[in-house]
């Protein structure tokens, strides 16, 4: 992935590119079918039998802005994701692992004090 982002690289790697279009090609229709039939329960119950969240807002505001920034900084920072960090942790076991795991979850603790602060209007499942 690295090979991917390094723009000046002249090895320049663009088949990442690839990847995120087809989970695009995947993800885009499945999106618009659900919200095309939000009125059906089958589609909008998960097999917990809670509801299933699609969020309401459409308006760029502080709290996504920051959580963007915030996540694409921690990312920048460490050189990895969430989901490869945790399996690079157990499957590697070394120090840097750790200390980018326990970074992401004092982010994840810290979050919660702080969310309030960019709180944004909560909707219900009658409003999306």
């Amino acid at each position: 992935m690295a090979a991917f982002l390094d723009m000046l690289a002249p090895t320049r790697d663009f088949s990442l590119m690839f990847v995120m279009g087809g989970a695009l090609a995947v993800a885009t229709p499945a999106v618009q079918l659900l919200l095309a039939k939000r009125d059906e329960p089958r589609l909008t119950k998960l097999r917990s039998g809670k509801d299933l969240q699609v969020p309401c807002n459409t308006q760029l505001d502080k709290q996504l802005i920051a959580g963007g920034v915030l996540f694409g900084a921690g990312w920048g920072v460490c050189g990895s994701c969430p989901g490869p960090m945790l399996v690079n942790l157990v499957a590697n076991a070394n120090a840097m692992s750790a200390i980018m795991v326990g970074a992401m979850m004092l982010g994840m603790a810290a979050a919660v004090p702080v969310k309030p602060l960019f709180a944004s209007e909560k909707c219900n499942k009658s409003s999306w």
